[in-house]
């Protein structure tokens, strides 16, 4: 095992200063990640990203979690770029949502209004909930045709009487969303959408043989 793990360690090492090197967007690089999961099925391989806001490069992180033993963390990064540790101290204004004049919110603030003073839909469970799926989507992947996304992206519409283009650039507007963003947000419901369907699936003929000694009378 102490060599699997070795061998992971660097062939992950490698896979790290290519995806750098060539500049890999992160859907590619989790495509490329899949064949070095497959070599080392033992081993559970993570990617993490960080994108630069200036000039969007992007930045690789690597987590190997061996089984009964404990989680090794690989970075790379070029000469002349900062290094994981650099990136990753935290600002005191991390934690700040949004400044009104004099009056900072935290996000643990905002959180607890809309949770628990207004009594709305539990945001932290629902975002606990997304981040369950998207992990779930990651190990068993998903794929979303164009047919599908512009399918969905009518329906998300659709539901929100955004029948003109001008009312949608309106809408995005007013949320602070990109085009690229929305069709990001719309291709993952869609992807959660045929994940619900697969599972359902997957559990309809169990059900069936599991009740089939009911009769109806």
């Amino acid at each position: 095992m102490q060599r699997s793990i070795e061998e992971a360690a660097i062939a992950t090492l490698g896979y790290l200063m290519t995806l750098i090197g060539e500049g890999t967007r992160p859907d590619a690089a989790k495509s490329a990640l899949r064949p070095l999961q497959q070599r080392y099925p033992d081993i559970r391989l993570q990617l993490v990203w960080e994108e630069d806001v200036f000039d969007q490069r992007m930045h690789y992180d690597a987590l190997l979690t061996v089984p009964g033993s404990g989680i090794i963390s690989m970075s790379y990064c070029n000469e002349k770029e900062k290094p994981w540790p650099l990136r990753g101290v935290q600002r005191w204004s991390d934690k700040n949502l949004l400044r009104v004049n004099n009056t900072v919110m935290e996000i643990d603030q905002a959180v607890a209004y809309i949770d628990f003073i207004w009594e709305g839909a539990r945001i932290a469970d629902r975002l606990v909930s997304a981040c369950l799926i998207e992990e779930e989507i990651e190990r068993n992947p998903i794929t979303i045709s164009d047919q599908e996304l512009q399918a969905a992206m009518d329906n998300f519409r659709k539901q929100r009487n955004l029948y003109r283009a001008e009312d949608t650039y309106r809408w995005m507007e007013r949320r602070g969303l990109s085009h690229r963003a929305l069709e990001r947000l719309v291709k993952g419901e869609a992807m959660v959408g045929k994940l619900r369907d697969c599972i359902i699936a997957n559990g309809v003929e169990p059900y069936f043989v599991a009740h089939s000694a009911v009769r109806i009378r």
